[in-house]
C-alpha cells in the first residue's frame, strides 16, 4: 500500500512496512498474550495450560469461602459431583480442580472452537478472582483471517508497567488491536517527505506506525514535526544570507 498526503506544501509519502517488529517479542511492556491462529503462542509468559492458569489465581481462591465461586467456573457440562470426586482421590483442592477442567477442556487450546471455548474459561476464572484478562478475536483481511486472543494483566506486568488494576482492561483491549495491526500488516512508515519545491526533506523517512490510522498511530506527529523543523530551518537560513549589494 502507498498514500499520499498534502500539507503546507509539503507531500508525504506513506507506504506500508514490510518488515515490522512483532511488539510481543521486541517491546519491553506488551502484556502476557496468548494467540491461537493455526497453532498457540504465547507471548510475555502468558499461560499456555489450565495449569499455569490456575496458578495465577491468588492462594484464597482455594479456601473454603471461595469453593462456590471456583464451581461457578467447572467448564462445560461437569458438574460440583465430578469436582467432589475428584477432590477424595488428590492432595489439594487444586490439582482436583486442574484435573476436571482438563477433563472438559484439555490441558491447552488446540482447534479453533477448543480453543475459543478454553480461552474465554481462563479469562471468566480469572476475572472472577480480580485478575484482568480478556479473550477476544482479530480479524484480517481474508476470509479465514482470524485469531482468538487471550491477553492476561498478571501482577507482575501491573508491578512492571505501573498500570492501575482499573485501567487494566482497556490496556489489554489496546494490546489486541496492536497485535491486530502487526499480524495482519497494518504497519506503516514514511518513506519520504518532500518540500514545495520539490526536495527531500532530511530525516523525513521513518517506519513503524502501527494501524492504519495514522493519526491515532504517531505517522502524522513525525510528519508535522520533520516539516515543522524543515520550515524552521530555512526561515534560518534565509535570516543569515547576506543582502545583496546593487
Amino acid at each position: 500500500m502507498t498514500d499520499t498526503l498534502e500539507t503546507d506544501g509539503y507531500t508525504v509519502n506513506i507506504a506500508t512496512d514490510e518488515c515490522p517488529e512483532n511488539p510481543f517479542e521486541t517491546w519491553d511492556c506488551e502484556p502476557p498474550l496468548l494467540a491461537h491462529y493455526d497453532n498457540p503462542t504465547a507471548y510475555n509468559d502468558a499461560p499456555e495450560t489450565v495449569g499455569d492458569v490456575l496458578a495465577l489465581l491468588p492462594p484464597e481462591a482455594w479456601e473454603r469461602c471461595n469453593r462456590d465461586k471456583l464451581t461457578a467456573h467447572l467448564p462445560g457440562s461437569l458438574t460440583i459431583r465430578d469436582w467432589a470426586e475428584e477432590r477424595r482421590s488428590h492432595e489439594s483442592a487444586e490439582d482436583a480442580f486442574q484435573e476436571v477442567a482438563e477433563c472438559e477442556l484439555g490441558r491447552s487450546p488446540h482447534g479453533w472452537g477448543a480453543a475459543c471455548d478454553w480461552m474465554d474459561w481462563a479469562a471468566g476464572i480469572l476475572n472472577a478472582f480480580d485478575i484482568p484478562a480478556l479473550s477476544t478475536e482479530t480479524y484480517g483481511y481474508c476470509q479465514g483471517d482470524v485469531a482468538r486472543l487471550l491477553l492476561v494483566a498478571t501482577p507482575e506486568w501491573l508491578a512492571l508497567t505501573g498500570v492501575a488494576k482499573g485501567d487494566a482492561l482497556a490496556q489489554l483491549e489496546g494490546a489486541a488491536k496492536l497485535y491486530g495491526h502487526w499480524a495482519w500488516g497494518d504497519v506503516y512508515g514514511v518513506s519520504s517527505i518532500k518540500d514545495p519545491e520539490g526536495n527531500e526533506v532530511e530525516d523525513g523517512s521513518c517506519w513503524g506506525f502501527y494501524g492504519s490510522d495514522h493519526e491515532e498511530s504517531g505517522l502524522l506527529d513525525h510528519a508535522r514535526a520533520c516539516i515543522e523543523y524543515h520550515k524552521q530551518q530555512a526561515q534560518e537560513t534565509a535570516r543569515n544570507e547576506p543582502a545583496c549589494l546593487i
